[in-house]
């Protein structure tokens, strides 16, 4: 066995393959992003051109209180929805435009990271964003009467799922990655700040970040992720 095949099974030998991964993985997560933002962006769109949206919306709500089997959602229409509808109308595709537009502008601000600052506004922003697309789609189907999706043989030929169920899901488990990011960049920031330790001050330091290459690696690909250079202990 010779150097360079210990050197090859030597710990944390894989590192910058998995930084490699994991900067790809990035990619694919920006395109759902991106996917979720153009499905808000059409549907601002078809609101705001729409001509009397407002009547529009008024007669919606007021069909969804019939028959709707979740009733504490018809009492929220009836009581708060509907006598404030004109401003509901007006909000909505606003909202929905901010949403689309913050998911696009994040992402954008992720993959360019001017500065860590930014890096870590952009991953509050989307997580707001993403939020924020959780909430809307979610009030969608609960006014749509739609029951939770399961076998429906009568269901054949339609979409097995409503895409008011399935866009919050998929914007939770987005949200998730960026809270990881946020707390993971979080504590890499803290790491970075505290005064470092020299293996004369702290034996027990220096022996467990030896055996701890993995953590390390870890830490450099958090620190790539932002931008940022931590100096190693002496």
């Amino acid at each position: 066995m010779n150097r360079h095949t210990l050197n090859a099974h030597a710990p944390g030998a894989g590192m910058p393959r998995a930084q490699s991964t994991l900067q790809r993985s990035e990619i694919w997560l920006a395109g759902v992003q991106l996917i979720l933002a153009y499905e808000w962006l059409i549907s601002s769109l078809n609101k705001l051109f729409a001509s009397h949206f407002d009547t529009g919306l008024l007669a919606v709500l007021q069909g969804g209180t019939h028959t709707n089997p979740y009733t504490w959602y018809s009492v929220i229409l009836q009581r708060t929805v509907i006598p404030n509808h004109a401003l509901i109308a007006f909000v909505t595709p606003l909202g929905e435009m901010a949403i689309a537009l913050t998911l696009t502008a994040g992402t954008a601000l992720w993959f360019l990271r001017p500065s860590p600052r930014a890096t870590m506004c952009a991953a509050a922003t989307l997580g707001a964003a993403l939020l924020s697309s959780a909430f809307l789609s979610l009030n969608y189907f609960f006014q749509g009467g739609t029951t939770l999706p399961w076998v429906n043989t009568s269901n054949a030929f339609t979409p097995g799922v409503d895409i008011d169920i399935v866009i919050p899901l998929v914007s939770i488990v987005l949200f998730a990655a960026c809270l990881q990011v946020l707390l993971a960049a979080r504590s890499a920031a803290l790491e970075a700040t505290a005064p470092s330790l020299s293996p004369k001050q702290s034996p027990a330091a220096g022996r467990q970040a030896a055996s701890n290459p993995v953590s390390e690696g870890t830490r450099a690909t958090l620190q790539s992720m932002l931008g940022e250079r931590v100096n190693e202990s002496d």
